[in-house]
């Protein structure tokens, strides 16, 4: 079940490490789990620990940086011999600053062609977010068990921004722009999910697993604004972006059922054999537009800002991996996954997200494992992997920005297909790998595009044809005492990419990387500090090129006597770095020829964000569940 950090955290603060058998990092997955996504998976295998009882946790957690933030979450799990139930509830709220500041060139003929601009974007949001989580497994009998989930979840977004604009026209031709933006957004997703695993002996056991997701978003912003030229006069018309009262509307519906069979066993001591089929069916409907309030009726903006779109996704998959232990220091695994996707659109208003595209592609995956000491491992693994887009990519929306440009989706972007080559090497604790990776019709997010209204700047995701990447990644912890523990992090290398959605195609290639370090100090009575840090180089990103950055956290830790719990006191970005900055035009003129610096500031650039946390378990050591997180929803949550 996918949660939040704070549920994370009090999972992982419950867990001792009597109750852990083994973490897997699992950089390269393989065929078993699903082709989606680009990232590696980390594993944490539990003991079946046969105590029985009551337990359960709860963290409650104040903080403030430019304003208040809160959360507490309750964990309860209750055991007997055949049954083990378990419930949870979380809420949480982030009143949160953010500070955007544009200026430069471009020509838009929605304002009568070249511009030269600043803007200032100041937002205030709050987000409210809670949830209820229950589950049983029932043990049938010696080898069959029974489980199932439900999860509901609600968010209330409450939107705050403020934006002032300054264009110049022409010589004699000033436009000056303040808009308050003042919405609220609700979503609702319920998550369903059951399973029957049985075990036909101790080394053949199956697992059959079933979910639905229903999500449901319904959002309006209302956006007052005022238009006056050099001369303080009204400019514009009421009937188009220029209107001083606007709305936003935005109405999505998503459904998905996924079904899964997973069948494992061990033929004998040099070979096993793993098994499965997967189908998701996911149906989708989404309306959009940015409406006007002219003689108090509202009306649809004359520049015909609006989108209604039903999307349909099929899936299925098929997938084997046998594994076999060459000798007692080198094992082979082989695996394939065969999928197949259809996907299409109905009831589009714009001809070009009229899409039906069927995708069948087979995903190899060969890993190849070799001790060379009691301390150290070499690793050479090959897979192949999709990343999808994401619903919100795909659904109808159309949201304002400013009067000359509006975000909005693609339904016709492609999915990502890469080709990983992986070279490790471990020797105790240190990590060491190189990987070499391409990725095809790779997806860009918020890019600078034209849409069906002429003269408007769109704000979409877009398809890059390509992206080669060569990747060192190391890990390097240091005990430097008994009281002293470090953890040192490099991932970087070379990345060369193309893009031609612009007029003029481009290639870029150029070397970025990030360092993280942990420092960990634990003293007397209980008492730990940490600090940690990262820093980002300088790089590029698709037609942006954007600049370093970096962060300095801190935390304090008491552990309480007698099992009473601890408080811990986090503070982020201690030096107040958080600042992100780009620049659009360097690489390849866009269409519409912008020369633009964008420079980002999060709440903690201003004043730091200070959190205290206070957790505590209770009673008896509870029964782990012998069914893993991995259920049938897992990948279709993450797109969501």
């Amino acid at each position: 079940m996918r949660m939040s950090t704070p549920q994370v955290l009090a999972l992982l603060n419950g867990m001792s490490a009597d109750d852990i058998d083994k973490i897997e990092l699992l950089n390269t997955p393989p065929a078993k789990y699903d082709a989606d996504g680009n990232a590696g998976l980390i594993n944490i295998v539990t003991k079946k620990n046969k105590r029985q009882g009551t337990n359960g946790s709860v963290t409650a957690t104040l903080g403030y940086g430019r304003a208040e933030k809160g959360s507490i979450d309750i964990n309860l799990h209750h055991n007997t011999r055949n049954v083990s139930l378990r419930a949870s509830y979380s809420y949480y709220r982030d009143h949160t600053y953010s500070e955007l500041f544009a200026g430069g060139t471009e020509s838009v003929p929605a304002i009568g062609g070249q511009t030269s601009f600043q803007y200032i974007g100041i937002g205030k949001p709050i987000y409210n977010y809670q949830d209820v989580n229950s589950g049983a497994d029932i043990r049938l009998g010696t080898k069959t068990t029974l489980g199932g989930s439900l999860y509901y979840a609600v968010t209330k977004d409450l939107i705050h921004n403020y934006n002032h604009g300054y264009y110049a026209l022409r010589p004699d031709s000033v436009l000056l722009f303040n808009s308050h933006l003042d919405g609220v957004n609700h979503s609702y997703n319920t998550i369903g999910g059951l399973y029957l695993q049985h075990d036909f002996s101790s080394n053949q056991k199956i697992n059959i697993d079933a979910g639905y997701i229903h999500y449901k978003n319904v959002g309006q912003t209302n956006v007052q604004s005022t238009f006056v030229d050099n001369y303080g006069n009204a400019a514009g018309a009421n009937d188009s972006l220029y209107s001083p009262t606007q709305r936003d509307l935005a109405n999505t519906t998503i459904k998905v059922g996924v079904v899964k069979i997973d069948y494992s066993g061990q033929l004998n001591t040099k070979f096993k054999v793993e098994a499965g089929v997967k189908g998701t069916y996911t149906r989708s409907r989404a309306e959009s537009g940015i409406e006007n309030l002219v003689n108090n009726q509202w009306v649809l903006s004359s520049v015909g800002i609006s989108n209604k779109l039903g999307t349909k996704e099929v899936i299925g998959a098929v997938y084997g991996t046998l594994t076999t232990q060459i000798d007692t220091n080198t094992t082979l695994v082989t695996g394939a996954r065969y999928e197949y996707s259809h996907t299409s659109t109905d009831n589009a208003s714009n001809a070009q997200y009229a899409i039906d595209r069927r995708l069948g592609k087979l995903f190899p995956s060969v890993f190849f494992t070799h001790k060379l000491t009691d301390h150290s491992e070499l690793q050479l693994s090959y897979t192949k992997r999709v990343s999808r887009p994401s619903y919100s990519d795909l659904a109808s929306h159309v949201t304002y920005n400013d009067p000359v440009s509006v975000f909005t989706d693609n339904p016709a972007l492609k999915p990502t297909i890469t080709d990983n080559i992986k070279l490790g090497y471990s020797f105790q604790n240190y990590l060491f790998s190189l990987l070499f990776s391409r990725d095809k019709d790779v997806i860009l997010s918020t890019q600078i595009s034209t849409g069906p209204s002429k003269g408007l700047v769109y704000l979409a995701p877009q398809n890059g044809p390509y992206q080669n990447n060569i990747t060192l990644q190391t890990t390097i912890p240091v005990k430097m005492t008994g009281w002293w523990e470090s953890s040192y992090s490099f991932v970087g290398g070379w990345r060369q990419y193309k893009v031609d959605y612009t007029p003029q195609i481009f290639t870029k290639a150029y070397f970025a990387g990030s360092v993280s370090v942990t420092e960990t100090f634990k003293f007397p009575r209980n008492y730990s500090v940490e600090i940690s840090g990262y820093y980002n180089s300088s790089g590029y990103y698709a037609t942006s090129n954007f600049n370093e950055s970096g962060m300095l956290n801190a935390g304090f830790k008491k552990e309480l006597n007698n099992n009473k719990g601890s408080f811990q006191l986090s503070v982020s970005d201690v030096l107040m770095t958080s600042t992100g900055g780009s620049y659009i035009g360097n690489l390849t003129r866009d269409a519409f020829n912008s020369q633009v610096g964008v420079k980002y500031n999060g709440e903690s650039r201003s004043f730091p964000i200070v959190k205290l946390t206070y957790y505590r378990s209770f009673g008896s050591a509870a029964k782990k569940s012998t069914h893993t997180d991995d259920n049938a929803s897992k990948d279709e949550r993450n797109r969501l």
